[in-house]
Order: C-alpha cells, then structure tokens, then sequence
C-alpha cells in the first residue's frame, strides 16, 4: 500500500525534492508578422513551480485561525418522544399488543413535554411536538382497539355461551329420546 508522502530518513525529516529543471526561454519568431505580434502581446512571465512540501503524519484539518466547528447538540427527549410517538402508533392498531402502545403514547407524551422546554437551548421544537401528537393519537386509538376488542370478546363470549346452552338443550332432548326409544314408549 503506498503513502503519498515519501519515506523519512531515521531523524523523521523528509528526503530533500528534487529540482525542477528550468525551461528553455522561447527565441523570438524570425517571421515579421509573427515578430509584431509578439511586441503588440508580450509573452506572460513564467512561474516556477514550488516543490510540495511534506508533513509527517495527517494533514491540518482546519487553516490557521479558524477554530473548529462546535459539536451539535440535538435535543435527544424530542428525538425519543417522535421514535416512541411513532412506534405506539404503529402498535396501537393490533389487539393485545395495544397495550404496549398505551405505555409508549404516555411515555412519548411526557418526553415531548420536557423536550419542548428543552427546546428553547437545544432545538427540535418540531420533533416534540410530533412526539407529543403521535403519543396522544396512539393513546386515543390504542384505548379505542383496547374498548373495542373488549365489547367484541364480551360479545363473542355471550354467543358462545348462548351456543354452548342451545348444544345442551338438543343434547339433553337427544338423551330424552334415546331413553323413550329404549323402554318402548
């Protein structure tokens, strides 16, 4: 694997550069138009190229006099109350897992409250008030699936049970039968 820096020698000081050779300064054209062109546009100077310069070890990230950037600080409750907000309304919906949701809708609640007065210093105003509206929307469904599965039990329950009485109405009237037809009534 090859560096772009050259080998140092043991001291740690980079091997002198090598000399850029100089280049041969034009003639002027032997052409009379040619030779008045070059007087009405004279030839721009010529640069040397400066031999690059070496460091050991990385490169300067910032120029000199310029401080690096602060870290960002982000408001981490807010962030917490829109990734619980949205987790809950995504559970809210299935029955018996809701009351999962319930839990993350409060929990998204409470963390969007403090994140929105956290927000004043760190930002994300945004992300707790989402926070806040997705846990009270997954709070009110999830209560909602949690009422509704529960009428829909109670009632399947009592068709269930007014079943189970009529099985054991004919069932009782079959053993009446089977009774009658044994002693020849």
């Amino acid at each position: 694997m090859s560096t772009p820096y050259p080998p140092a020698d043991s001291q740690g000081t980079p091997p002198p550069q090598p000399q850029q050779p100089q280049q041969p300064q034009p003639t002027p054209p032997q052409d009379p138009a040619a030779q008045q062109y070059a007087q009405q546009y004279p030839q721009q100077p010529q640069y040397q190229q400066q031999p690059q310069q070496y460091q050991q070890g990385y490169p300067q990230q910032y120029a000199a006099g310029y401080p690096a950037p602060a870290p960002s600080r982000q408001n981490g409750l807010a962030i917490g109350a829109l990734i619980c907000g949205i987790l809950a309304l995504l559970l809210a919906w299935i029955p018996f897992v809701n009351v999962l949701a319930i839990v993350l809708g409060l929990v998204a609640i409470v963390l969007g409250v403090i994140g929105m007065k956290k927000a004043a210093e760190l930002g994300g105003r945004g992300m707790a008030v989402g926070g806040i509206i997705t846990g009270a929307l997954a709070f009110l469904g999830a209560v909602v699936m949690y009422i509704g599965a529960a009428i829909w039990w109670n009632s399947a329950t009592s068709d269930l049970d007014q079943f189970s009485d009529e099985l054991d109405r004919i069932n009782q009237e079959l053993l009446e039968d089977l009774e009658n037809l044994d002693t020849g009534d």
